[in-house]
């Protein structure tokens, strides 16, 4: 991995503005920086190491050589619960083109690369489920407004035929162009 340069704080409260007041409210804890670990290190942390070394490549330009040379990482990471969350961060984020992604899963490990079909196609629902929903949403709205431009047009109708009112008292309870209302007073007269 990269080596992070040394004056890079590693204490979280030294990136507040004052962090003093950052360490007297809440922090005494160091930020582990993952870059500056080695993979044996980190594989060591529990339950989350797996993708703590996953992440630690991903951010990476040779993440897609990274995974194709370590197979046994690749496989152990494709039974860890957290595999869904991971790759739909690098679907999403949009680092790395799908195929080339897909292709360097599928050398690595074939249950890795069904995982990232299926959240790949989860995505991919969720976007249409989405789309539709504004698409309902869009046609619901786009329906009220006709139906208000409807009842305006029969109240002036109304109000012209029935009521014998003038087209400036009708446009002016409509809200009808007067182009609008003088065409309706033209039309059963």
């Amino acid at each position: 991995g990269k080596k992070i340069p040394a004056h890079f704080p590693k204490n979280i409260a030294d990136y507040f503005e004052n962090p003093q007041l950052a360490k007297a409210l809440f922090l005494e804890d160091d930020v582990i920086v993952a870059q500056a670990l080695s993979d044996a290190m980190l594989l060591k942390s529990g339950e989350a190491s797996i993708l703590t070394v996953f992440m630690k490549y991903a951010q990476g330009e040779d993440f897609l050589a990274w995974i194709k040379n370590n197979k046994t990482v690749a496989e152990e990471f494709a039974e860890n619960r957290y595999i869904d969350r991971a790759i739909e961060y690098l679907l999403e984020v949009g680092h790395y083109d799908e195929d080339a992604l897909e292709q360097a899963f599928k050398s690595a490990s074939e249950k890795l690369k069904e995982k990232m079909l299926t959240t790949r196609q989860r995505i991919e629902n969720r976007g249409l489920r989405k789309g539709r929903r504004q698409g309902i949403e869009q046609g619901m709205q786009q329906g009220m407004q006709q139906g208000m431009q409807n009842k305006a047009l029969d109240i002036a109708r109304y109000m012209l035929h029935a009521l014998h009112l003038g087209v400036d008292k009708v446009q002016e309870a409509t809200g009808l162009s007067r182009q609008l209302v003088h065409q309706i007073a033209q039309e059963e007269a």
